[in-house]
């Protein structure tokens, strides 16, 4: 299943993408930079830099 994760760097961020990963699923995790988003490509989850406030980017990256 492909998840969709805001606040994924956060405390219960990061464990509910530490979970979601280790059952098998596709993560992407919102992140509000792209030194954030290192952090969880190195565990293999894939980081969207930006915010929900970005309504384009979020249907763009929906698709």
């Amino acid at each position: 299943m492909n998840v969709f994760v805001t606040g994924s760097t956060g405390y219960i961020g990061s464990a509910v993408v530490s979970e979601l990963f280790q059952a098998g699923h596709n993560v992407t995790g919102l992140v509000r930079s792209n030194e954030k988003g290192d952090k969880l490509k190195d565990f293999g989850i894939h980081s969207l830099p930006g915010n929900l406030r970005d309504t384009a980017l979020l249907k763009k990256s929906s698709i």
